[in-house]
């Protein structure tokens, strides 16, 4: 009977954006971030990371990746998994998650709405930004923010992952609706969630951001690691309207000054959640990167 592999992985605490991209940079697009409280030596902190793989080799791949990319070694720890059971298994790492009013609910968990609540159903497949990541968290409620002040009907969603901030900013009455994520198996995730939710409006691409031809959004959230976040800053600037706003997420909280110094930014609101910065700026009318 074959079986999958689970892979905890074990960084250094602190290490999530390098650990995130590596994991990216090796194809490894679907992964679950773990409690730093699970460790393999108690009198140490780590950020884990669990990886399914369908065989050893994948695996080894992957460690050999990180040890000669990362400046220490990386401990794993392996359990292998009836092939019939993985699903089960990477399921139990998904809970509700409550964001204000917005109520985020894996598909295969039961939640009765209340009155005044917007729910979102999820079918997480492992693909980034389903709610429980800082990031994401910090995203939806900057978005939340903004549509309580002024509502918005053009949305662009860079790293869009499940999808699910651009079905919370549909569900909050935006109309034209761009998801872009370099991912196509992520992609196919995403719009099945729209689906799950009812939500047509959405257009989603797997191009880069620089090869997409668009209009102009009046909010434009991009939650990717900064390192992407710098590369495309200026595609991003280009792509809100003269009154517009934008949302940088992605940033650690040791790093948010030199990134706000590197790309020149006057941020309107700073949001922060453990160690994660999510920046809410206004349009390229206020602010400029270096030329």
């Amino acid at each position: 009977m074959q079986q999958i592999i689970e892979a905890t992985l074990y960084f250094p605490q602190g290490t999530q954006v390098i650990a995130e991209s590596l994991l990216r940079e090796h194809g490894i697009s679907s992964f679950i971030e773990g409690s730093s409280t699970l460790t393999l030596n108690p009198e140490e902190i780590n950020d884990i990371y669990t990886c399914y793989f369908s065989s050893e080799e994948e695996l080894f791949s992957l460690t050999t990746f990180l040890n000669n990319h990362f400046p220490t070694k990386i401990a794993y720890k392996l359990r292998y998994i009836d092939n019939q059971d993985w699903q089960t298994s990477w399921q139990k790492h998904w809970k509700i998650e409550k964001l204000g009013n917005v109520i985020i609910v894996p598909h295969f968990l039961d939640y009765k709405q209340k009155a005044g609540e917007i729910v979102i159903t999820i079918n997480p497949q492992m693909a980034f930004g389903t709610g429980t990541h800082e990031t994401t968290k910090l995203c939806a409620q900057a978005i939340i923010e903004i549509f309580n002040k002024t509502p918005m009907s053009s949305f662009l969603d860079v790293g869009c992952g499940t999808g699910i901030l651009s079905i919370l900013a549909s569900k909050l009455g935006a109309t034209d609706i761009a998801a872009v994520d370099i991912e196509e198996d992520i992609i196919i995730t995403a719009k099945g969630n729209c689906q799950h939710n009812g939500v047509k409006n959405i257009s989603f691409s797997s191009s880069s951001l620089n090869d997409l031809s668009m209009q102009p959004f009046e909010l434009v959230c991009a939650n990717i690691i900064s390192s992407e976040l710098k590369k495309l800053w200026p595609r991003i600037q280009s792509l809100v309207s003269p009154e517009g706003t934008i949302i940088l997420s992605g940033i650690l909280k040791d790093e948010v000054e030199e990134f706000k110094t590197h790309l020149n930014l006057n941020p309107t609101q700073e949001l922060q959640l453990n160690n994660w910065i999510t920046l809410i700026l206004a349009s390229k009318k206020s602010n400029s990167s270096h030329s």
